[in-house]
């Protein structure tokens, strides 16, 4: 009887899309980070893993954007007057903003993370008036719009329709989710997309024989 140790394959991947946005209120008086956490929300019930910094980041934040935006698989940049000029280092911390930082860093991982626009405020509308490194890298791509979908007061009634379309065009620029990169296959078929397994190797001090921490299934085939 033959014994084959079975591994659990995993994508370097551990979210579908890195939201970057300012905090501030927007030109209409709503709270920006506020709507972008209704959007992380609703993506997350729709399948799609976000990465959003809801919670002030402790520690070498820096080192945590850099290791989430390279654990995403695509990026989406909430758009507002005010994150394009902390985007471009023209905010009150200059190229120290959070912002700038995100935006700069993965914008060079392009093409391998593709980026969405989501506009955010109706001045940010007109690609024409899209200003700095924001304007320059995304003026002429398609964005999404939610400025006039969702307030601090109710959820518009078009809001679940506009998540789904959402999730809908951030599909379109990944391969699949987070979520489906989780299959089980033998040892002798594994391959490059394998970045870890679920088993150990250990000597069983308590038996003379050697085991597996892990999963395994029986096979007929003589060894």
């Amino acid at each position: 009887m033959n014994y084959r140790l079975g591994v659990t394959c995993m994508s370097k991947f551990k979210f579908d899309a890195f939201l970057t946005h300012n905090w501030a209120y927007d030109e209409l008086g709503r709270s920006n980070h506020d709507r972008v956490v209704a959007v992380s929300k609703a993506l997350t019930e729709r399948g799609i893993k976000c990465w959003l910094d809801e919670q002030a980041m402790d520690g070498d934040i820096q080192r945590t954007m850099c290791k989430g935006i390279d654990e995403s698989q695509m990026g989406l940049v909430f758009i507002t007057r005010e994150y394009m000029k902390k985007a471009s280092g023209d905010g009150p911390n200059g190229d120290r903003d959070n912002c700038y930082f995100e935006f700069t860093y993965m914008y060079g991982k392009r093409p391998v993370m593709p980026l969405l626009a989501i506009v955010m405020e109706p001045s940010c509308l007109s690609q024409g008036e899209w200003i700095g490194k924001v304007g320059g890298a995304l003026g002429s791509t398609l964005y999404f719009d939610l400025s006039n979908t969702y307030t601090d007061d109710e959820f518009d009634h078009s809001f679940n329709k506009k998540m789904d379309e959402l999730r809908d065009m951030a599909l379109k620029k990944i391969p699949s989710l987070v979520s489906d990169h989780y299959y089980y296959t033998d040892t002798h078929e594994m391959t490059d997309e394998c970045d870890s397994m679920d088993f150990e190797f250990r000597d069983d001090e308590e038996s003379d024989e050697e085991s597996y921490e892990g999963s395994y299934e029986e096979s007929d085939e003589e060894s």
